[in-house]
């Protein structure tokens, strides 16, 4: 067996099952390259792709190019943090070669169905070629996943913020696969009149979350993992995508959400806040049954642990990062479409882990 083929095997078969752990009850948690820097696995979620890319049609259609400036952003944003937690080894790095392979083999194992990746370390250069992947399949627009979060991860492997993406070809724009360069902003400018630019620093990473992630271990009826929600066939998993009643899920470092929703908030305001949040209703809807069986999901997917309570539901542990803005319209959006039904949210920190208490079930 060749050394590609060797490494392939050992990502799909032991680096990816023992490096995310889907069998906490409210929590997934990933360590895939062994040295975060936040002390402790990240904190995951898993989210409808539906509803990321509803964000991004919806936001465009309503904002044109700024929105897909701001999506942008939020991505690269969120890649240059997810690359500092990780300790991902820079191009200067003998160990370089070998993590890279074994990430953009986990990336396609998750995000896609096929990566063919052409690199030259020299001019800091990324070619990438891919087929089926989350969110611009659908949008046909992908400027936060595909062109921003790429961006930032690969700029922070190479120690440089002038690393921006374009992509310039996708499927959900009827070509016959996803085409994306990621490069210094002089060279992209060789090839490209324009493109989206953003040099904006990640926060460091407070001791908090480590406390605010750690996971709990709460007895509920209303909680499960990941793993016994496929055992109930509840969800499938189907060569490397997760599925629920024919809805794709894929899973991400929590603050996704929160810089999304934080920057999507500075440049429009309470509009582009309830474009994300009735866009996530609209994706619950697709799952929407009985609130047992929703608790159950949102518990497995990583929300936190649900507690059914005389009031109504808690949830116990539910994500938080640095860029958490007070609360998180997408998860209040998706559960108001999955449960049919208007609720009231209420977050709290008095049991020292961020709470959300959900009134009207």
């Amino acid at each position: 067996m060749g050394s590609d083929r060797i490494l392939s095997w050992f990502v799909k078969n032991v680096l990816i099952p023992n490096a995310v752990d889907y069998n906490t009850p409210g929590f997934v948690q990933e360590r895939i390259s062994f040295r975060s820097k936040a002390g402790m696995p990240l904190r995951n979620v898993l989210a409808s792709e539906t509803a990321f890319a509803n964000i991004e049609e919806s936001l465009v259609e309503r904002f044109g190019e700024e929105a897909n400036d701001v999506l942008y952003s939020a991505g690269k944003l969120f890649g240059k943090r997810y690359c500092m937690l990780e300790a991902v080894p820079s191009r200067e790095s003998k160990q370089r070669d070998i993590m890279w392979t074994a990430f953009l083999r986990t990336f396609e194992t998750v995000f896609s169905t096929k990566i063919e990746d052409k690199i030259c370390w020299d001019k800091k250069k990324l070619e990438i070629h891919s087929t089926d992947s989350v969110i611009c399949r659908k949008s046909g627009i992908g400027s936060l996943w595909m062109e921003g979060a790429i961006a930032g991860f690969w700029g922070g492997i190479c120690e440089d913020p002038t690393i921006e993406g374009v992509q310039y070809e996708c499927q959900g724009r009827g070509d016959p696969v996803c085409m994306s360069v990621y490069a210094p902003a002089k060279e992209l400018s060789k090839r490209f009149k324009s493109f989206h630019t953003s040099k904006e620093k990640p926060k460091p990473v407070p001791k908090a979350y480590q406390k605010m992630n750690a996971s709990l271990s709460i007895p509920s009826e209303a909680s499960a993992n990941l793993k016994q929600m496929i055992d109930f066939n509840e969800m499938s998993y189907i060569g490397g995508v997760l599925q629920v009643d024919g809805e794709r899920f894929f899973p991400f470092e929590l603050s996704l959400v929160h810089i999304m929703e934080l920057k999507v908030g500075e440049r429009f305001g309470s509009k582009g806040i309830n474009v994300i949040r009735s866009s996530a209703r609209a994706a619950g809807k697709k799952i929407a049954n009985k609130p047992h069986r929703v608790l159950k999901l949102m518990s497995a997917l990583g929300w936190g642990i649900p507690q059914e309570t005389g009031k109504g539901v808690y949830f116990h542990g539910f994500p938080w990062s640095e860029y958490f803005n007070g609360r998180s319209v997408f998860f209040e959006g998706f559960l108001e479409g999955a449960l049919s039904k208007k609720l009231s949210f209420k977050y709290d920190y008095s049991l020292g882990y961020l709470g959300v208490n959900v009134g009207g079930l």
